[in-house]
């Protein structure tokens, strides 16, 4: 079994620069996320079996879309699960129809997926009891989503790592 998720992934040089930016603003947190770990979720699938992921990857090619931008410079605090996080004030269409084509394929294997509304972030720092006072320098990570992936997360002595899977690209629109 394996915990896993579709999501988007910024390149090494965005990790480092949202980081920097994350440091600049909000020193000295513990719970601070690694860089590495940086990723704007899509659908979260919970444990599965590696049969399920199989048949996950397989589905997944079949998943057609096109490319989009997305603007991260919108600073948000989720009381539960106690998350400071980074998201875009505007939400393509692109993306939305990205995560419905990815929900419906968890459902085909009656994953449960959240009914909420979706909200693009990038986890900042965990287990913030309350929000922080606004950044002092402002942010806009521009985004150029041109994929999606499979991601698993494993538990290592370093903490939580997200490990790529597989990823497929987004250029295309259904006919």
């Amino acid at each position: 079994m394996e915990r896993l998720f579709f999501a988007l992934t910024l390149s090494a040089k965005q990790k480092l620069e949202l980081e920097y930016w994350r440091d600049q603003n909000f020193p000295l947190w513990p719970k601070a996320v690694p860089a590495a770990n940086f990723h704007i979720t899509l659908a979260f699938l919970g444990q599965q079996e590696m049969q399920l992921q199989q048949k996950l990857l397989e589905d997944a090619r079949d998943i057609k879309g096109a490319s989009f931008e997305l603007t991260m410079n919108q600073l948000g605090f989720f009381s539960k699960p106690s998350i400071l996080w980074l998201g875009p004030t505007q939400i393509p269409s692109e993306l939305l129809q990205l995560v419905e084509k990815l929900n419906l394929l968890a459902r085909k294997y009656s994953i449960a997926i959240p009914q909420q509304v979706y909200r693009p972030h990038i986890t900042l720092i965990r287990d913030i009891k309350t929000p922080p006072p606004a950044p002092v320098i402002p942010i806009e990570l521009k985004l150029k989503c041109n994929s999606f992936s499979l991601f698993c997360s494993r538990s290592t002595d370093q903490g939580v790592r997200y490990l790529e899977i597989d990823s497929w690209p987004l250029n295309n629109r259904e006919p």
